[in-house]
């Protein structure tokens, strides 16, 4: 469900149009998470998630799971932290070691018709299972750039 998305801080922006425009918006984010999740493949049952929200709406108007599984707007992340030895107490102690190349990264872009003059609001949500204790998310970019309709 769509509300239990939690806004990203640094990959949300409010911004104002003057008139009717076209708005292209792109970003940059890499996230990682402490999920038991087999990869993405456990995806939407396991691991985390982002997805892409324009108005308050997911971008890609989908509600179900056939939505999250198909939409180039959500990406997910599985396991990305393994135990530190290969001891099960280590895993138990949660003292867990994070591979640098298995954090998930996006860089994205949309590109908005037809937006009305007035205020508009773009923000990438993370969700995670019950499994994931913590989910690190770190937002590099989110910029738009405005294109007046030639018809106004």
């Amino acid at each position: 469900a769509p509300e239990r998305y939690v806004a990203i801080p640094g990959a949300a922006i409010q911004f104002r149009l003057d008139y009717p425009s076209y708005v292209l918006v792109t970003w940059h984010v890499h996230w990682s998470n402490d999920s038991q999740a087999s990869e993405d493949k456990d995806f939407p049952d396991g691991g985390s998630h982002i997805r892409l929200f324009v108005n308050g709406k997911p971008a890609d108007g989908g509600y179900d799971s056939a939505a999250l599984t198909d939409s180039p707007q959500i990406r997910a992340v599985g396991q990305t932290c393994w135990p530190s030895s290969s001891s099960l107490s280590a895993a138990l102690d949660n003292k867990l070691l994070r591979d640098r190349y298995k954090s998930r990264y996006w860089s994205g872009h949309i590109w908005l018709d037809q937006r009305n003059k007035g205020w508009h609001s773009v923000s990438l949500r993370v969700c995670s299972n019950t499994d994931v204790i913590q989910t690190r998310v770190r937002a590099r970019s989110m910029k738009y750039i405005a294109f007046k309709r030639g018809d106004t």
